[in-house]
């Protein structure tokens, strides 16, 4: 494991887990699970790319660029992260071609595990273990989790490793130190920011337009007082509305 485990709560559910792993020395596999989103989704998949390249930048001073390590961001979030896309429960992205949509490199891969679709799973993830560690994310109470240990007694653990993190306030506290945590509320905020001007900006179009049908209502009445004026006028000439 190349980093200690970033296992931090802002409230409630939202949790943060950052676990960074150098694989037999010739891959790296950065986790990132999310719990708990703000008002855009945004901040969380320009985060996973952050974090992705940071990851990617491995290469050691005076190496060949060969030597950089292939690297997976591993994102875990509650809900879809592109709701107009079909939903999957593990998804796979790349850099592509945009037309042809051949990979520019197999090196630099991110994937996003949907806790909201387990019921997608395929048959391969189920045998990769996958579909056990979402359930795992998904639990919310200690007895769930100890019925998924008594089930899975692989995840002993890491059931134990939880519980001591969570036990341990003064571990949590240097945790939340952690300057991802700074970036995260940056982010937060830029987004509740970005939020409330395309507010402002919605709501100046629309007083705008507003604005236009009132002068338009205006025009309109300006000119049915002036057809009426003229009305009179010829009644009171006697003659009809086509002059005769």
């Amino acid at each position: 494991m190349e980093n200690p485990i970033d296992y931090r709560t802002f409230s409630g559910k939202e949790i943060i887990l950052d676990i960074k792993i150098l694989l037999n020395d010739d891959s790296i596999i950065n986790f990132e699970m999310q719990l708990g989103f703000s008002p855009s989704r945004l901040w969380w998949i320009n985060r996973s790319l952050l974090y992705l390249c940071r990851c990617f930048d491995n290469l050691k001073n005076g190496n060949d660029y060969d030597l950089t390590l292939p690297t997976t961001q591993v994102s875990i979030v509650p809900e879809d992260l592109f709701p107009n896309e079909p939903p999957e429960f593990y998804a796979h992205y790349m850099m592509l071609n945009t037309k042809p949509h051949s990979p520019y490199t197999s090196k630099f891969k991110l994937n996003v595990l949907y806790l909201n679709h387990i019921n997608l799973a395929t048959e391969e993830d189920a045998k990769n273990g996958l579909v056990v560690w979402a359930e795992f994310f998904r639990i919310d109470t200690w007895e769930q989790l100890r019925e998924l240990v008594m089930e899975h007694s692989n995840f002993k653990e890491v059931a134990e490793m939880m519980h001591d993190v969570n036990a341990d306030v003064s571990a949590r506290s240097i945790a939340e130190a952690h300057d991802k945590y700074l970036h995260d509320l940056a982010s937060l905020k830029a987004c509740m920011e970005r939020a409330a001007k395309e507010r402002q900006e919605t709501q100046k179009e629309l007083d705008e337009a507003q604005k236009e049908l009132d002068q338009v209502q205006k025009e309109l009445d300006q000119t049915q007082k002036e057809n009426d004026r003229l009305l009179k006028i010829i009644a009171d000439a006697g003659l009809s509305p086509d002059g005769k």
